[in-house]
């Protein structure tokens, strides 16, 4: 994806220390005095990636990891070695947090890799019905006592291969819906009034699926993020590298094309439409439709995730970080997994200074 080339393209990056999911090698200090809401807990999915620059999945819980099953970056699920993984997405429903993401597991002959979509429920691994090939999760909503678990499946043995299956998991059960030639395929799913709507993408043609029926978002390249309000239905995505959103299949244009510009998150409050992502190398958070000033954001270069809740609104993403190497004249740089809220820094605390990111908020 193209977020993701963004994200490791950075001159040199820092390699340090990596310990376990539940110590913080980075102390308390070095964030300042933060602004945490009393009276709601502010859960963000992403990942942090280890000395080797491999992703791990990460939760955080009011800015403090919590365990995702053992994420340490080289654990043991069911006697399997994961390799690297991401969480995606996140979901709170009543007493539960619900994460949806992958796993890259050690296969059984030297050098082979296998996918594994995962969902996590309050932090341990739940079954979803098994595809034959590679498989990752992309989203997550629940609806009722209904989970539903967004992802794709390679149709080849070899992922490369370019042929994938897009299906939901709905509580385990796979039901396949489309196919189509990208990984990164399908995005997002919203769940309303038994509905299911999934955006996604693939040939530079941005996509919304109703209940596993196509429809080509108009000048768009991809879509990345779909909010159902009463009868509107609102899609964010780009389009000729400008950031775009579509409400019932009518585009609108957030950026001119003059900058590379991404719409990745959509969240609709009352008669607010809520729009996440960046343009140039600035990160860019559209409140209908107008660029919103946030105090705290020089160094925010991408917002992945925006949710409003009793007013608050909160972006997730990262900082870019650049500090001088000892003894030397030259600077490292590395990415910093960041939460906003009404425009003020709330920092994630990482393990140390490898890049990490914000993917997914919710707040309950």
């Amino acid at each position: 994806m193209f977020h993701k080339m963004r994200f490791l393209s950075i001159c040199l990056l820092a390699t340090l220390c990596f310990s376990g999911c539940e110590k913080e090698s980075l102390p308390d200090e070095i964030y300042g005095k933060e602004e945490w809401p009393t009276d709601q807990n502010v859960f963000v999915a992403g990942f942090e990636n280890n000395p080797d620059e491999k992703p791990i999945a990460r939760l955080w819980k009011n800015g403090k990891m919590v365990n995702l099953a053992g994420s340490t970056g080289k654990v043991v699920r069911a006697s399997e070695e994961v390799i690297t993984s991401e969480a995606r997405s996140v979901f709170v429903s009543g007493n539960d947090v619900y994460v949806a993401g992958y796993d890259i597991i050690a296969g059984e002959r030297e050098g082979e890799r296998t996918g594994r979509a995962r969902l996590w429920k309050n932090g341990e691994v739940q079954e979803l019905e098994a595809g034959t090939y590679y498989e990752q999760a992309a989203g997550i909503f629940v609806s009722g006592n209904d989970v539903y678990v967004l992802g794709v499946e390679s149709l080849h043995p070899d992922p490369s291969a370019r042929k994938w299956a897009y299906k939901y998991w709905k509580n385990g059960k796979a039901e396949v819906f489309a196919e189509g030639n990208s990984l990164d395929g399908v995005k997002s799913i919203f769940v309303s009034d038994g509905d299911i709507y999934v955006a996604g993408g693939y040939d530079k043609q941005a996509k919304l699926w109703k209940n596993g029926v196509e429809e080509n978002l108009p000048g768009g390249d991809y879509s990345n993020s779909v909010f159902v309000s009463g009868s509107d239905v609102y899609v964010a995505g780009t389009g000729s590298s400008a950031a775009k959103f579509w409400k019932n299949g009518k585009a609108e244009s957030l950026t001119n094309g003059t900058k590379d510009a991404h719409a990745f998150s959509v969240f609709v409050s009352g008669e607010d439409v809520y729009i996440a992502g960046f343009e140039g190398d600035e990160a860019r958070l559209w409140k209908n439709g107008v660029v919103q000033e946030i105090a705290d954001d020089k160094d925010a270069r991408v917002f992945f995730s925006v949710f409003v809740s009793n007013e608050d609104v909160y972006t997730s993403g990262y900082t870019e970080v650049v500090e001088p190497i000892a003894g030397s004249s030259l600077k490292y740089g590395y990415m910093k997994a960041t939460l906003w809220r009404n425009g003020k820094k709330l920092n994630l605390r990482t393990e140390s200074k490898n890049n990490s990111r914000g993917t997914s908020i919710f707040v309950k």
